[in-house]
């Protein structure tokens, strides 16, 4: 599980999806709408976290590109020890990043769908409520640079959202999404 902080709101995704920790509002299904949102967010802040992580251990390994090691020399003493265990590191490391990409890639293909539901022939939102959700989870930007993008209120970013979530899970119903 991870703890991501939040300003005064610390985040908990559990592995076993039960559900979604909110210090505001508690526990969220994590089958729905809105939670499925706040842990792709969350996807991505991790994949950011990994990869000023991965960077960090490539300076440390004097390592300026990828991290193919193959020609480093594992004869005895420390050096050649540390480097060896910092070149296994780092290609696990980039093994993950990988799939937590493609996990993410994935999901997001799985919310895009959820936002282009239709309901009697018309889209179930509207494209202000879509374009919110877009910019506030997909490109993880904050409300006030939704708000400037857009070129609308924080206000009316905040409503867009809500009643685009208020829409998604009333279609849904606390159904499994």
């Amino acid at each position: 599980m991870s703890f991501i902080p939040e300003g005064d709101v610390y985040r908990l995704i559990t592995q076993n999806r039960k559900g979604y920790f909110d210090a505001k509002k508690g526990v969220i299904p994590m089958g729905s709408i809105s939670a499925r949102f706040a842990a792709y967010m969350d996807m991505g802040k991790e994949i950011d976290t990994q990869l000023l992580r991965l960077a960090e251990l490539e300076a440390a390994a004097g390592n300026t590109g990828s991290a193919s090691f193959d020609s480093v020399g594992r004869a005895a003493g420390s050096h050649a020890d540390r480097t060896g265990r910092l070149a296994a590191v780092i290609v696990d490391l980039e093994t993950q990043i990988r799939e937590m990409v493609a996990e993410e890639t994935a999901e997001r293909r799985e919310l895009e769908k959820i936002l282009s539901v239709t309901s009697g022939g018309r889209f179930l939102l509207k494209p202000d409520e879509k374009a919110v959700l877009r910019c506030r989870f997909f490109d993880r930007i904050t409300l006030e640079e939704t708000a400037e993008v857009l070129g609308i209120s924080v206000s009316s970013c905040k409503n867009y959202a809500k009643d685009a979530f208020r829409k998604l899970e009333e279609k849904y119903n606390g159904s499994e999404v």
